[in-house]
Formats: structure tokens, sequence, C-alpha cells
């Protein structure tokens, strides 16, 4: 009986792992043929990348960036606590019409943000981690002098607001299709001539605005938008053309009886 166990042991082990001989050394694999030190190795790298680019830094050096930051720009402590534990905190971060022209990347560390609003200043680029604000829900960043979004943007899973009106945007990032739980994208006033085709997997998204930009054309597949109720494309002026709007024709795939579009 005892045989038979071990028997039926080893016969399972072996389905999933073989022995294999060679130059009088025994490795062992999987059924796939790899090593398995060599998919351990990989598993290991692969979760220390992982951990690195999820853990905050050890040190509170990022903390006094932020502060040295508020300072220069007289900034409150109502809104930026000088304290570590109040600063960590922070969910809202309203910084509205304060007049800067950047913003320090260690922002990104305040990773209990669900609100971050950023318009109305003179911003031309975003935290390239900005994607490391896992708990953002509204991102507001109108009016600013921003020329594109950073890829790391698809990471913000939670995401249902992104306010980008009166920016520079000539293009944005594949990534924004990620953002899974999306119901409004705001782009009015941009530069845009074309969308990614990816943009039309935001399910969730009800409102598009899309208007005062320079497009020509939009993608069938924004048909695939379920949930659309608003499509905004006044004022599609190519290259400061002013007599007509030239998105005439929108495609068949958007049911116009479900989806309010206006031109």
């Amino acid at each position: 009986m005892i045989q038979d166990s071990k028997k039926k042991t080893t016969e399972s082990n072996n389905k999933n792992a073989l022995i294999k001989h060679k130059n009088n050394d025994s490795v062992l694999t999987t059924k796939s043929g790899k090593s398995l030190l060599t998919l351990t190795d990989t598993i290991l790298k692969s979760a220390l990348k992982w951990r690195q680019s999820n853990q905050l830094p050890t040190d509170d050096s990022w903390m006094d960036q932020i502060w040295c930051w508020a300072d220069k720009l007289e900034i409150s402590e109502d809104k930026i606590p000088r304290n570590k534990d109040d600063l960590m905190k922070l969910t809202e971060l309203n910084l509205l019409n304060i007049g800067f022209s950047e913003i320090p990347d260690s922002i990104v560390n305040l990773t209990n943000l669900t609100n971050l609003d950023l318009s109305f200043n003179k911003l031309s680029k975003l935290p390239d981690n900005i994607g490391n604000l896992h708990k953002l829900t509204v991102l507001s960043i109108g009016f600013n002098k921003l020329v594109s979004l950073p890829p790391s943007i698809g990471n913000l899973k939670e995401l249902e607001i992104l306010w980008a009106t009166a920016n520079n945007i000539s293009e944005l990032p594949e990534s924004i299709s990620q953002l899974s739980n999306l119901t409004k994208l705001i782009l009015g006033f941009n530069r845009l001539t074309t969308l990614p085709k990816s943009i039309g997997k935001l399910s969730n998204l009800t409102l598009l605005n899309l208007s005062d930009n320079q497009l020509t054309a939009l993608p069938k597949n924004l048909g695939l938008l379920s949930n659309l109720r608003q499509l905004i494309l006044s004022n599609n002026w190519p290259k400061g053309d002013f007599k007509q709007n030239c998105i005439s024709q929108i495609p068949e795939s958007i049911d116009q009886h479900r989806v309010e579009v206006i031109l």
C-alpha cells in the first residue's frame, strides 16, 4: 500500500517535471523543456522588479522635496501638511491656480490620493510615474501647457474622471485604453489630430469631449463604447482653418439613437 502511494506521487510529479541527462549532468526541467532553476530565477526577478516599482522610498528625503517646493510657493499647510503622518494621509490635493510651472516627481509617493487638482497652472509635463497614484479617481489638469500625457497614466485603474481641457496635447498614449473605470474624458481645446484605436476599450465611458481640436476623422471602434451617452466634436479646425468643422461624418458604428453627438 505504501509503495503504491509513493509510486502514484512519483508519477504525478513526473507529469510536470522531467530529469534530463546532458553531458553526464542531470537537469530538472518542466514538461515544456525549461529548466526549473531558470523559471525560478525569472519569477524572483519579476517579483523584485514589481516590488521596487511599487515600494515607497525607504528615507524621507522625497518629503523634504515636496515641503521645500511648497514653502517656495507659499502653499499653505492646509493643502500640504508639513508633517509626515498627515502628508501620507492626504486623499485630496487641490493645487488649483497657484502658478507653478513644475511639480516635484516625488508627489507620486502620496499614494493615498484619490483626487488631484493641478488645473490652471503652467505645467508643461506631468511626473513620468503619475501612474503610481493607484487610488486616484479624479485627475484635473486643465488649463496648463501640457503637450502629452505620460504612458504610466494607464496604471490609474481607479480613475473615473480625467479633465485635461485647454492644453497643447497633440496625441494620447495607447495606455489610455487601460483606464477601465473612466467615465468622463474631457479633452476639449487641445491639438489632437488623431485618436488611438485603443480608445474603443474604454467600456465605462459615458462622456467624451473632443471639441476644439484638429481632428479630421474618428476611429470606427468608437462604436465599441457601449456606455457612451454624449460625444462632443464641435469646432475641430485642422491647422487653424476656421471655415468649417472637418468632422462632418460620424462612423456608422456609433448609435446616434443612444449617443448624443454634438457637432
